[in-house]
């Protein structure tokens, strides 16, 4: 965090480095499943924590 000055900014720069790898997952994902936010958790898991269950995902983005 200290990189990045605040956790604000430690999230900016992990939305900017997603922005450009992030469409192709999502479609995937979205194409995958009926319920969107299922097909968003899915996506968010393949381009990041892909070897976590959504439970685990759920306690560590639940801050």
């Amino acid at each position: 965090m200290q990189r990045y000055g605040s956790k604000r900014g430690l999230l900016l720069a992990f939305v900017r480095a997603g922005v450009e790898t992030f469409p192709l997952p999502m479609a995937e994902a979205l194409g995958s499943v009926d319920d969107p936010v299922e097909g968003l958790i899915r996506a968010v898991l393949a381009i990041s924590w892909n070897d976590i269950s959504p439970a685990e995902f759920a306690t560590i983005s639940s801050f």
